[in-house]
């Protein structure tokens, strides 16, 4: 069949961009008059700890920059407008000469005479990106302008990480203190920046030490400093810098403590102190009112985080916070105050993956998301997006596993798990459903062993269908099988041996305006469409997309069309995709190549309550493998 075909753009792994623009449109090849055809990223920052954010007052946003989970060094830069994040640039946790490198434990401040926020040293793996067991301090200065980020220095006070900083705005000038240096040395020093040069204060005062909090109280033009950690003790000392001169003035109030978070709330013309770490995460919150810590009785218990960032919102006049840990968990959730009380204000997302399984829950109206794999782990947790929020809603059930496949039970209102591979490599022919509160095993007569296999549930016909995969096969126990297997609610039973070659790596979805299941691409990398119609296999189209591997399809129930989106373009190489592609039942589209970067192994599903696509994660290529955690609409 004739079909639009174009070639697709082909990945450049270190240039992958997340972000969409959402005020000025993207240039779009459409598919038909009717349908939308732009990809909107609606992401927020991931887990992380070690960031750092500043309130730009001039844009009435805070700004976000870098950070670490368990497995990357970020260098992203993100803004908070108040109701909603916005990704500010292309970079993600690769390198590029425009932005700061991936690092974390870094220090950030407003400017508010020259309107720019500064970024000071911070901590960066050898290769960017992942951790290695190498690392590079930094003692770079860059400055961000609302729109880029601009390299102003490479001189000043030595590299270091876990230092802060904050805005003198009695003296004009940004001061830094402290931190660790390259011989995990902690430091006492502090420097003044004037928007063009570093200048050494030559000064007494805090004893050496990192994970303390600085902000500047408005109300008596002082630097303030609480606590920290020197590697040894924890401290509960509060020192004033005004001028060029510490002064301790005292040592009670907030149990000692490390890793906490500090901002000047200028409505109460405090200082506000919440969370950090002594053996354990603190809850309290206190004030400081130049004279006395006062626990505040008012405010119910903060999130409880350590390595969090907080910072005063003077234009919506509320604390926000972002990120941190608790215990061993790393956060992306935003927290802002109002009056008595700390409201979470947007969610994390889960933490970065690929190959995770996605189905939307027609009953509950919600899209359930399982498992799927990072660099090093395997994951058994459960999502739910409500269209705002992901929410974990599970850590138990079917248990660590990938290359699972999962569909929707209409009939029944049932997410249905099926097979994968475990951590020992064994393949899995075990059968899990959700009923929107736990998993619970099922009994599977019949079920065959199987991998990387592909499922949809043909609505018309009441059966789920399963194609391929890898399974148990002789002489090779782990082989690409071409059979085709229905469930009909008690038993699985093998329908047919004929049909597509064997083959893993592919997908297929139902579609329902047509009672048929659509089948695309595989290993055998073949540009091949197959459909299933309940008793047989039907080749339908030998044209299309480019062939490919580990992409994602589903069904737009709205637009009565298969979409595909990514995956790999060749057998044995990493020349990810970043096409999307229309399926009418006649030829396939080019519907854009724009939006989401190239990836393979991402989650595609359709939100029918919400009308539109909606694509979770994935991974690319770039010396190793790297798992995406950003969600993006289909419009």
């Amino acid at each position: 069949m004739a079909g639009k075909k174009k070639r697709p753009r082909y990945s450049v792994p270190f240039k992958c961009s997340f972000y969409v623009p959402m005020l000025f449109g993207l240039m779009i090849v459409a598919t038909a008059a009717s349908a939308q055809n732009e990809w909107v990223e609606i992401s927020t920052p991931s887990d992380r700890y070690g960031h750092a954010m500043a309130y730009d007052k001039s844009r009435k946003a805070a700004v976000l920059f870098g950070g670490s989970d368990r497995h990357y060094f970020f260098a992203d830069t993100w803004t908070w407008n108040g109701k909603a994040w916005k990704k500010e640039d292309e970079s993600d946790i690769t390198f590029s000469s425009a932005t700061p490198t991936s690092r974390a434990f870094h220090a950030m401040a407003y400017d508010s005479t020259l309107k720019q926020v500064v970024l000071f040293g911070g901590i960066s793996p050898e290769r960017h990106g992942q951790f290695p067991f190498l690392v590079i301090l930094h003692n770079d200065t860059w400055v961000w302008n609302g729109k880029n980020w601009r390299s102003v220095s490479s001189q000043g006070p030595i590299p270091r990480y876990g230092h802060d900083m904050v805005y003198d705005e009695k003296h004009k000038r940004i001061v830094l203190y402290g931190g660790t240096d390259n011989k995990n040395f902690h430091l006492d020093d502090t420097w003044a920046w004037d928007g063009k040069s570093w200048r050494r204060i030559y000064t007494t005062g805090p004893k050496a030490r990192t994970g303390f909090a600085l902000a500047f109280d408005g109300a008596r033009g002082q630097v303030v400093l609480f606590g920290g950690w020197d590697g040894y003790k924890l401290y509960q000392d509060t020192w004033v810098l005004d001028g060029d001169d510490w002064e301790q003035v005292s040592s009670t109030g907030p149990t000692a403590r490390t890793d906490h978070s500090m901002a000047f709330d200028g409505s109460k013309r405090k200082v506000v102190l919440t969370g950090g770490y002594a053996g354990k995460n603190l809850t309290d919150t206190w004030e400081w009112n130049g004279i006395v810590w006062r626990q505040s009785k008012k405010i119910k218990r903060s999130p409880g985080l350590r390595s969090h960032e907080m910072i005063y919102d003077s234009t919506r006049k509320r604390m926000v916070i972002f990120g941190g840990k608790i215990d061993g968990d790393w956060l992306g959730d935003t927290w802002v105050q109002k009056k008595k009380t700390w409201k979470m204000a947007a969610s994390s997302s889960p933490e970065r993956r690929h190959d995770s399984s996605v189905v939307y829950d027609r009953k509950r109206k919600t899209i359930v998301l399982y498992g799927g794999r990072t660099p090093t782990d395997t994951l058994s947790d459960t999502y739910e997006w409500d269209g705002r929020f992901w929410s974990k809603v599970s850590s138990d059930g079917p248990g660590e596993r990938w290359h699972q496949a999962m569909v929707y039970d209409s009939k029944r209102n049932e997410v249905i798990l099926f097979g994968g591979v475990d951590k020992r490599n064994r393949i899995l022919n075990d059968m899990w459903v959700w009923n929107g509160r736990k998993w619970k095993s099922m009994n599977a007569p019949g079920a065959p062993s199987r991998y990387d296999h592909a499922m949809s549930y043909d609505s018309k016909r009441d059966r789920i269908v399963l194609f391929g995969g890898t399974g148990e096969s002789k002489p090779s126990y782990h082989e690409p099988v071409g059979d085709t297997w229905e469930w009909d609610g008690d038993s699985w039973f093998r329908v047919s041996n004929t049909g597509p070659d064997p083959r893993y790596g592919h997908d297929m979805v139902f579609d329902a305006s047509r009672g048929r299941t659509v089948l695309f691409g595989g290993n055998v990398m073949a540009i091949e469409t197959w459909e299933w119609n309940g008793s047989q296999w039907i080749q339908v189209d030998s044209s299309g997309p480019p062939a490919r591997r580990n992409h994602a399809m589903v069904y737009d129930e709205i637009h009565k069309r298969v979409i595909i989106f990514g995956g790999t373009s060749a057998a044995g190489d990493f020349g990810c995709l970043n096409d999307t592609w229309a399926w009418d039942g006649n030829e396939w589209t080019l519907v854009t190549e724009s939006g989401p970067c190239a990836r393979e192994f991402p989650s595609l599903v359709f939100d029918r309550a919400r009308k539109h696509v909606l694509l979770f994660g994935g991974s690319y290529f770039d010396e190793f493998p790297l798992s995406l955690g950003d969600t993006w609409i289909l419009k």
